[in-house]
Parts: C-alpha cells; structure tokens; sequence
C-alpha cells in the first residue's frame, strides 16, 4: 500500500526547533503544494508538539529524505539540522501511529482531545486541496471513530488535566449546573482564555470579563459573547457575581477580605466561590474565613490535577488496547479490500487527461498571474477527485468481496468504458 507517517514530535525535537518547523494554517496550502512532487496523497499535521506528513506513495520504500528536504527548505534550518531527528512508520505501523495521534495516546498528556480537533482540521485543509483519496481517505476517517470511541468508552478523557478546565470542573461539583450562573472572570490573559473555553462548553451564557486595560478585556470577551469591564467597577460585579475565577498578572491582591465582607453584606450572605488560579495569588486568603465565602488557590487545584493524572495513567493500558485493535482491523481490512492498483489506474488516467486538456490550453494562460493559473489547476484536480469518488467508492465496495475475478471483471469493464490500456497479461480488449 504505500503509506507513510513520517515527521517529528516532543519525543524525538526540543521545542526550539519544533516551533521553527511548524507550519501554521495561514501557510498550510502552500506548504502542501510542496508535498505533491514525492506522494501521490498527503497530510500534514502541524501543531506545538509535532510536525508530520502522512502519505500514500507507491512503488516506495521510504518518504523520509523527501520530507526531511521539505521541512529543512521552508524552515530555514539545514538538513544536517534534522538528521537523526525524524522518525517513520511505513504501512500497519504508519496506520496505527495515526490511530495513536488522533486518540490522544501518543500525546505528552494522554487521552487530551484537543489532538483530534487538529488533525481533523489538517485532514480537511488536505481533502480540500484534493490532497487525499482512496487511501487516505478511509485510514482517516477509521482513525476518527476510533479515536471518538476510545474518548467515549473509558474515563481518560473526563480527567482534567489543566488548571482552567479543573477550575471549572470543581464550580459545577460546588454549585451544581453552571449555565444559570454569573460568573466574574478576573484577567484576560492566556489562562482566562482557557478558562473560558471550558465554561462555554458547560453552557453558561453570563460572564464578565474584568481587566486593568479594559480594550484587553473587550477583546477576550469578544470571543465569547461576555461583557467587558474595568477593576473600577469591581465592587459591583462581586456583589452580582456567583463565580469568581481570578487569573491576573497583578503583584499583589485583588481581592481583599474587607472588600468581600462589605460586598457580602450587599449579597444578604449569598454564598460565593472564588477559584484563585493566578501566581501570584488574586484573592487574599482571609477571604475563605467569611461566612459563604469559599476560596480554592492553584495548589487546591493541581491535587485535583495530580490525582486525574493518576487515574488517566491507570487508563492508557486499556485506551492502548483500544487503538491497537481498531488499528489492526481496519489494517486487515484494507488489505483484503485492496483496490488499489485498480484505483490507482483509474485515478492516473483521469489525472493524464486532465493534464492534457491543461497542457492544451497553456497559451490561454500565458498572460495569467502564476496564482491565478495553480488555482485552475486545483480546480481541475478537485473536480476529476469529486468525479471519481462515487466510482471509487462502488470499486472498493466491489472488491471487499474478496474475489480476484471480479477485480479482474472490473478492470476489463473499467478499460472498455475509458479506453485504458488493459494490465500486463489480461486477454486483448475485443471490439
């Protein structure tokens, strides 16, 4: 088959020369224009803790010198600077590393689903390049469901592992559903951000974001449908508020026990949660010997995080056996439902044309910009894949029934209907 996972990630690079490689979405469809000359299908997934290309090339026996040149040319860094460095996989292997990183078990922090996501994402900006095909296509979409069973089926993934998403989880074990709750967010910065993402997801509809510079404040809680306020008006806020997660860089105090007693009073004793994840510290301690005022700090939360750790690690045997049998199914039965060469064939024929009826038309576009003339050429590749799929899907669906003879049936038929040439020993075509 062919298929290739070759690349880098936390495991094999620092992260010094993992961000020099990354290939961000503004220049993924060009970094992917550079994988076409070496693999007939490509993927390339970019994130903070790996770098790798997923391809489909037939008649190779290794990707590995193509991709270290890609990557050394658009990085900067020369190919002595990634020797020994890049890893591959070739065919089962390849196939199950994807199920690996699509899973979250090949992460620096196993079962995480943020992995999904992107490579999901890569899959698409692929696919939408006319990038993919009868190989990766399926591998793929086989990796998907896996992964979506593996997050479903065992508890690796409902132990949070992040002081943002703890916070979170411990606001609902206190107060119950959040999505009727006011919550204060104190500070704009990269961990409210985070924060805010988790309570989004538990649904709540009521937040107030407030930071010293209030333009700060106005373009995190943009990202979130919330409101945005300066610490002039934060009196006011905790008098309204249910929630409290403080994550400011202020040096000192933000929230001082005189200032919750006189706001208590305004609240007739309505409890209150602070969740004080900020280094240094946001909520003066004393605040937690107020009646109804209950306050956790960062050390609070990351026992929580040790002991999800704990129970994620107890999880990775079983999530392992999980990849590895979805993996080894779905490589079994690819090679039994291998169509391949019929495929490819199929494929390569339709792709000559177009590449004539292109080659035909060149003097047309000889006054065209260079951007303007690759965009006509991935139209036309898009438009032969969309024209192919149904076809190629009705091959492999043949060809999961096992039998040569109906490969051999099809390709006869296939060669009558688009004048292919027939393979080396079929019987001569009659007319």
């Amino acid at each position: 088959m062919s298929l290739f996972a070759t690349g880098i990630s936390y495991k094999s690079a620092p992260v010094e020369m993992r961000e020099k490689l990354a290939v961000g979405p503004p220049r993924l469809k060009d970094a992917l224009a550079g994988l076409r000359d070496f693999a007939r299908e490509t993927v390339l997934v970019s994130t903070c803790n790996r770098v790798e290309v997923y391809a489909h090339a037939e008649g190779r026996e290794s990707v590995r010198e193509e991709v270290k040149r890609f990557l050394a040319a658009r990085s900067g860094l020369g190919e002595e600077a990634l020797a020994g460095l890049l890893y591959e996989y070739r065919d089962r292997d390849a196939a199950r590393h994807l199920f690996k990183v699509a899973s979250g078990m090949d992460s620096m922090v196993p079962g995480e689903t943020q992995i999904l996501a992107q490579v999901k994402d890569a899959y698409t900006q692929s696919a939408a390049e006319g990038m993919t095909g009868p190989v990766l296509n399926p591998l793929f979409q086989a990796a998907f469901r896996s992964a979506r069973q593996i997050h479903r089926d065992s508890e690796i993934s409902r132990r949070k592992v992040s002081a943002g998403s703890v916070a979170v989880d411990l606001a609902e074990e206190k107060l119950g559903r959040l999505d009727d709750k006011r919550v204060l967010m104190l500070g704009a910065g990269k961990m409210s951000e985070v924060t805010l993402r988790h309570l989004a997801a538990k649904g709540v509809r009521s937040i107030i974001v407030a930071n010293r510079t209030r333009e700060r404040a106005l373009e995190l809680a943009g990202k979130f449908q919330a409101k945005a306020v300066g610490f002039d008006t934060l009196d006011a806020e905790l008098a309204r508020a249910d929630v409290v997660v403080a994550s400011s860089a202020a040096p000192h105090y933000l929230v001082r026990r005189d200032r919750v007693r006189r706001v208590m009073e305004k609240r007739n004793n309505r409890p209150l949660l602070f969740i004080d994840i900020a280094v240094p510290r946001d909520v003066e301690p004393e605040v937690g010997s107020l009646e109804n005022a209950y306050v956790y700090n960062i050390d609070d939360l990351q026992e929580i995080v040790d002991k999800n750790l704990a129970l994620r690690e107890g999880e990775v045997g079983k999530c392992l056996q999980m990849v590895e049998g979805a993996a080894e199914r779905y490589w079994k039965e690819a090679k039994h439902t291998d169509a391949s060469p019929l495929i490819q064939k199929l494929t390569e024929h339709f792709h000559d044309i177009r590449r004539e009826e292109l080659e035909r038309s060149k003097a047309k576009f000889s006054r065209a910009s260079q951007e303007y003339v690759r965009e006509v050429e991935r139209l036309t590749e898009r438009l032969v894949n969309r024209l192919l799929h149904e076809p190629l899907k009705a091959i492999r669906a043949e060809a999961s029934r096992g039998k040569d003879s109906r490969r051999r049936d099809l390709l006869r038929a296939l060669s009558r209907l688009f004048n292919m040439p027939p393979e080396q020993g079929d019987p001569p075509q009659t007319r």
